[in-house]
C-alpha cells in the first residue's frame, strides 16, 4: 500500500486525521523520501514557510527523487471496498452530497487551518459540479419526455443521486404504477351528472328560460335596418347584429346578408365549433347565399325547414333539381346526388365558379321530420340527424352553414344540441342556459320558444341515458 491508498483512508477511518498519520511507517516503506523529511522539519523550527515554498503545483517534479507532489486519486484506482460514501460520516463538511479525494501535501507543519479550507474548497467545488451536471441531466431529460418534475418529486431526487449511492431496492414490480390516475375523470363524470340531474328538475321551470334575454342591447343592428337592405329581411324582427354579420367581400350588390358568425366554445383541447346562422333565402338573396357558402368556404348546409309549411313559404328553393344545374352569378350549381332516409334528405353539389375556374363539393342535409307545429314528439330522430352532421364535420370540417326560415328558432336547436353532446363526449357538465346566452350574444333569439328550449333538455337528457346504458353494456361485454 502506498502514500495515496493510506491517505485515502483518511476519508473513511473514524479517528484518523493528518497529524495522527504513520508517517514513520510510510518513511520506512520509502527511504528515498526520508531524504526531503528533514528540510521541512528544521523549516518549521525557525519559522511558517511562505507559500511559493511549501506548495508545488501538481505537475511539478524533480529528476533525481520521486514525486513530492501528488496528483488526485483517479476513481479506477480507488480501492472498491471503499466506493461508496456513507452520508452519515461524521467528518464530512456539513452541505456537502459526496466528499472528494483530498489531496495530499508532504508538509506535516502546514497550519491545519489553511489545509482544513483547501480541503473544503476542493470538496464543495467538486460537489457543486456533481451537482449541476445532474441537474442539467434531469432538465434534457425532463424536456425529452415533456414531463415537468417539481423539486419535490421523486423523479427529480432519484436524478439527482449518483448511481453509486442509490440503494438497492426491491426490483419486483408495484403493480400500482401502472394504474391510470382517474380521479379527474371521476371528478368530470359525476360533474355532468349532477348537471343532467338539475337538467331534468328544470324541465318545466319555463320562468329561466324567459327570464333570459332575448337580444343584447350592446349590440348594434344599424346595417341591417339600412333602407337598401330592408328588402334582403324575412321578418323585421330578426336582424343580425353588426359585429357579428357575415359581411359579402363582393359587394357589387352591397355586402349585406341576414346571416351571423355563431362561435360555440368546447372544452379543451377541441377546437370551437363554427357556424353561420342564416335565414332561409329569399329570392332574391340566393345568390348572395351561394356566395357566402363560397367565400366563407363552407362545405356543409343545415336545413332544418321545409320549403313549405300551412301553405305558407318559409325557404325558396335554392338549388336545382336532380341531375340538373343552375347559375348564381359567376357560379354553376350542379345537383348529382341526393339520398332520402328516415331523419332527411342528403344532396351533393358540384359548384363550380367559372370565373376563378375552381370546382367545390359541397353537402346539404335537410331535416325533414319537424311537424307544423310545436316540436318533434320524439327526439330520436332530430339526435340521430344531428349525430349525423357531427360525422360529417370530423371528415370535412370548416364551418357550417345552418338556417330554417328566420333562421334563429330550430337553427339555434341544432347549434345548441350539437354543442351540448361535444360537452357530454368530454364528460363535462352541460349548462343549456349559458350556451343559450353565448348563442345570443352573436345572434338575436336564437331559441325562440320556451317548447323549443324544453324539447332541447329532453333531447340531452335521451342522449345521456343512451350513453349511460351504452357504457353499462360495454362493462358487461368485458
Amino acid at each position: 500500500m502506498d502514500v495515496i491508498d493510506l491517505w485515502e483512508l483518511l476519508s473513511y477511518v473514524d479517528g484518523l486525521s493528518f497529524e495522527t498519520y504513520p508517517w514513520d511507517l510510510f518513511y520506512l516503506c520509502h527511504p528515498q523520501a526520508n531524504v526531503e523529511r528533514n528540510q521541512p522539519e528544521i523549516l518549521s523550527k525557525t519559522g511558517d514557510v511562505s507559500q511559493e515554498e511549501t506548495e508545488f503545483s501538481e505537475t511539478q517534479r524533480d529528476e533525481d527523487k520521486e514525486i513530492i507532489s501528488f496528483n488526485h486519486v483517479p476513481s479506477a484506482e480507488m480501492p472498491t471496498q471503499y466506493s461508496k460514501f456513507k452520508d452519515d460520516h461524521p467528518t464530512r463538511p456539513e452541505g456537502l452530497r459526496k466528499p472528494t479525494i483530498r489531496q495530499p501535501t508532504l508538509f506535516p507543519q502546514q497550519r491545519k487551518e489553511e489545509r482544513e479550507k483547501k480541503i473544503d474548497f476542493i470538496a464543495y467545488n467538486s460537489a457543486t459540479k456533481l451537482q449541476n451536471k445532474l441537474e442539467d441531466q434531469v432538465a434534457q431529460t425532463t424536456h425529452s419526455n415533456q414531463t415537468f418534475l417539481t423539486e419535490n418529486s421523486n423523479g427529480y431526487q432519484n436524478a439527482l443521486e449518483p448511481p453509486d449511492l442509490i440503494e438497492s431496492k426491491d426490483q419486483s414490480l408495484d403493480q400500482s404504477s401502472f394504474l391510470i390516475d382517474t380521479s379527474t375523470d371521476i371528478q368530470s363524470s359525476q360533474l355532468l351528472q349532477e348537471s343532467m340531474l338539475t337538467l331534468q328538475l328544470s324541465l318545466e321551470d319555463r320562468a329561466t328560460f324567459e327570464d333570459l334575454f332575448r337580444r343584447n342591447p350592446h349590440e348594434s343592428m344599424n346595417v341591417a335596418r339600412l333602407p337598401e337592405n330592408a328588402p334582403k329581411n324575412r321578418y323585421k324582427d330578426v336582424l343580425p347584429y353588426d359585429s357579428s354579420r357575415v359581411i359579402l367581400k363582393d359587394d357589387t350588390n352591397g355586402d349585406y346578408i341576414n346571416a351571423s358568425f355563431v362561435r360555440m366554445p368546447l372544452p379543451h383541447p377541441r377546437k370551437p365549433n363554427e357556424y353561420i346562422a342564416a335565414q332561409g333565402p329569399l329570392p332574391q338573396t340566393c345568390n348572395d347565399f351561394w356566395q357566402v357558402i363560397w367565400e366563407q368556404n363552407c362545405c356543409i348546409v343545415v336545413m332544418v325547414t321545409p320549403l313549405k309549411e300551412r301553405n305558407r313559404v318559409k325557404c325558396h328553393q335554392y338549388w336545382p333539381d336532380l341531375y340538373e344545374s343552375a347559375t348564381y352569378n359567376e357560379m354553376q350549381i350542379t345537383c348529382f346526388s341526393e339520398i332520402t332516409s328516415t331523419t332527411g334528405i342528403t344532396r351533393d353539389f358540384l359548384v363550380s365558379h367559372q370565373k376563378l375556374n375552381e370546382e367545390r363539393h359541397v353537402i346539404q342535409m335537410q331535416y325533414i321530420n319537424w311537424p307544423d307545429h310545436g316540436v318533434p314528439v320524439d327526439c330520436t330522430d332530430f339526435l340521430e340527424f344531428v349525430q349525423q352532421l357531427r360525422d360529417l364535420r370530423r371528415d370535412v370540417g370548416g364551418t357550417v352553414l345552418v338556417h330554417c326560415s328566420a333562421g334563429v328558432g330550430r337553427t339555434g336547436v341544432l347549434i345548441l344540441v350539437e354543442t351540448a353532446l361535444a360537452y357530454m363526449d368530454a364528460d363535462e357538465p352541460i349548462y343549456p342556459l349559458e350556451l343559450l346566452k353565448t348563442m345570443r350574444n352573436q345572434r338575436v333569439m336564437m331559441v325562440q320558444t320556451a317548447i323549443q328550449y324544453k324539447f332541447i333538455c329532453e333531447a340531452l337528457l335521451k342522449a345521456y341515458n343512451d350513453r349511460c346504458k351504452r357504457m353499462e353494456e360495454e362493462e358487461c361485454e368485458k
